[in-house]
């Protein structure tokens, strides 16, 4: 059989099981929406939003699904919505708004808005359906599609086709720029405007690394005998046109299956490969700043196991074991912390921060040891510790971390 075939077959069976397996008819938990329009500069967007459906929630007796949305101000935004019939509403300004109307024909209308908040437009309140048709999804399914007088598009089971809250982000369709979208459920396309544009939008807003992700620490001060919460968080920058994340004064930058660091060398600034989730057993990768073995050889790591686990949201996710390295996991990063890798030591010898969990927004994506995410929030601030369990993690003046039996530096590295 074909194999484009096969995972088209695959696709429409895995669609079909998540949404047999829900209440809900037209978008189901864990669907996500990039947009970008796009400029002539590689990797610069002028417009840009992310929507991810997780979790449902009641409102006046009735049940709603919750839309993340993060926007161009990189804020989130939580967007109640709710199916009734073939029509979509959102939650905004405590009033359900009409969204999506998938009962249109040709000569119907659905209102025009200008803003998240549902206010309509005064000098184009409605906007008339110009044509209706049908399209084939990526995953199989059958879709109808309408289009309207001001040249957007609503496709069933995608919505917009420029992203899920179009109709109050985008009011008027623009003609600059190159419009991208992907919708896409656990990292499956469902629907892309163009062909390779999943591709485009997954790469832009960092396929491993999410933009609204954070990755927490339990801060131990062995002089204060004190534990604190400490969370870093990723911020977009453009160098040369590349598109970067930046964390710590740390830029990384995503490239398939590499995740790769600026940093300065000499009078320059070159990259250095930090993650490569492409990785097999046998296979080795160094540290970003050269680290060297008593011998004075250069410090790589040999992969020594690969497999897969699957993350709380429900995606597959290869972890990649190392002789001498923490272990890997994709979108999650070291599991001693994003910027293990990159051997710089991010606190003092008196200052252990220890990683605890990743989140990605309000959700628990990885952790490290079950219920510790919820404890290091709850319960983490300022908890006297005992000299006894710190004196376990020094060792001649030095700071360790010890898990799993084994006992690594405050940079990822095994200590033996």
């Amino acid at each position: 059989m074909n194999k484009k075939i096969l995972l088209m077959m695959l696709n429409i069976l895995f669609v079909a099981s998540v949404v047999m397996a829900e209440n809900w008819s037209y978008f189901s938990q864990n669907t996500r929406w990039g947009f970008l329009l796009l400029s002539e500069t590689p990797g610069f967007a002028y417009k840009k939003d992310l929507c991810v459906l997780r979790g449902d929630t009641t409102i006046d007796s009735k049940l709603y699904q919750k839309i993340i949305y993060e926007g161009q101000d990189n804020g989130q935004h939580i967007i109640p919505i709710r199916e009734e019939g073939k029509k979509i509403y959102a939650h905004v300004n405590s009033k359900d708004v009409l969204l999506y109307d998938f009962n249109l024909n040709v000569g119907d209308s659905k209102p025009n808005y200008v803003d998240i908040d549902g206010n309509i437009d005064k000098d184009q309140p409605e906007l008339r359906v110009i044509k209706v048709d049908s399209i084939t999804l990526l995953d199989g399914r059958r879709a109808k599609r309408i289009e309207y007088d001001n040249l957007f598009r609503d496709i069933e089971y995608v919505g917009s086709d420029c992203g899920l809250l179009a109709p109050f982000v985008y009011p008027r369709r623009t003609t600059g720029g190159y419009i991208t979208m992907c919708c896409s459920l656990y990292g499956l396309p469902i629907y892309e405007s163009g062909e390779g544009d999943c591709k485009t939008v997954h790469n832009y807003f960092d396929t491993f690394f999410a933009a609204n992700t954070q990755w927490n620490y339990r801060v131990t001060d062995h002089f204060a005998q004190t534990t604190t919460k400490k969370s870093y968080a990723l911020k977009d920058s453009v160098v040369d046109g590349r598109m970067y994340q930046c964390m710590q004064g740390l830029l990384l930058r995503t490239d398939g299956a590499k995740v790769w660091c600026l940093v300065d060398s000499l009078d320059k600034q070159i990259e250095k490969l930090m993650y490569d989730f492409d990785l097999q057993v046998g296979d080795s990768i160094g540290t970003i700043y050269k680290e060297y073995n008593p011998d004075g050889s250069y410090m790589f790591a040999k992969v020594t196991e690969v497999n897969t686990i699957t993350l709380s949201d429900g995606r597959v996710a290869r972890r990649i074991s190392y002789d001498n390295r923490a272990d890997d996991i994709e979108f999650v990063g070291s599991t001693l912390g994003i910027l293990a890798p990159a051997n710089i030591p991010i606190a003092p010898n008196s200052i252990i921060e220890e990683f605890v969990c990743c989140t990605e927004g309000d959700y628990i994506l990885f952790e490290v040891s079950s219920g510790e995410c919820n404890a290091l929030v709850s319960n983490i601030v300022n908890i006297t510790i005992q000299p006894a369990s710190a004196s376990k993690l020094l060792r001649d003046g030095q700071m360790f971390i010890i898990r799993d039996g084994k006992t690594y530096s405050v940079t990822g590295q095994e200590v033996k």
